[in-house]
């Protein structure tokens, strides 16, 4: 019995650490549509956000069904990611798709890794390689998009663009791998104090707000 339920917690951990990818990303494609003039590109953006929103119900569905706690919000590295993208935004929709493309690129590696693992449930892992195949094509149209604009890759916006992503996204990764950890801690002792309600959520309670203490420390290190 207690190893299922770390099993659970962990599976738990890693789904809540997608459902807050999928919530960084919502964040950002609404940034982009206020800051988008182009009614084309805006159309495409708000069929993309359309397949986040369901990423986000699919993931909810599991965690619910595995009697988890959602962690409903953006990640703690989405915050600087935002404040990157509205300020590359800010010049032109050729800037918008810039920032737009180094944040799909994160949520399309991210989700490939997801994607390769194995040592989940059928329905999960198919609901994860579905939204896997989702970023994948987002991160195209935005590079084919970019390419009908005249951009290159050796273009001096493009290349910081990309090189910026990278090393963002090694530094997310580290705040983000601090914050499912902390998760999956909470989620095994809410487990252990399922008759016991109120011990349980202080106890969770006290373990998330360590995850911003961690992510804190982390995202330091990595200014």
């Amino acid at each position: 019995m207690e190893s299922t339920q770390t099993a659970d917690a962990t599976l738990v951990a890693r789904l809540n650490d997608l459902l807050q990818l999928d919530y960084d990303a919502v964040a950002a494609y609404r940034l982009a549509l206020h800051e988008l003039e182009s009614t084309v590109l805006s159309d495409q953006l708000r069929s993309h956000l359309d397949d986040h929103q369901r990423h986000i119900e699919e993931l909810e569905r599991h965690i619910d069904r595995l009697g988890g706690m959602r962690m409903p919000m953006p990640h703690l590295s989405g915050v600087f990611k935002l404040a990157v993208q509205s300020a590359v935004a800010a010049a032109s929709d050729r800037g918008v798709l810039l920032a737009f493309q180094a944040n799909e690129m994160q949520s399309r590696d991210k989700y490939a890794r997801a994607a390769a693992e194995t040592d989940m449930p059928v329905d999960v892992r198919d609901t994860i390689r579905r939204a896997a195949d989702d970023e994948v094509r987002h991160y195209e149209w935005a590079v084919r998009s970019l390419e009908q604009m005249g951009a290159a890759e050796d273009d001096a916006d493009v290349r910081f663009t990309i090189a910026f992503a990278r090393i963002h996204g090694r530094s997310a990764d580290a705040i983000e791998a601090a914050e499912r950890g902390a998760m999956n801690v909470a989620e095994r002792t809410r487990c252990a104090f399922r008759d016991h309600p109120v011990k349980a959520i202080a106890t969770a309670g006290l373990t998330i707000i360590g995850i911003g203490m961690v992510a804190s420390l982390l995202g330091d290190r990595w200014r």
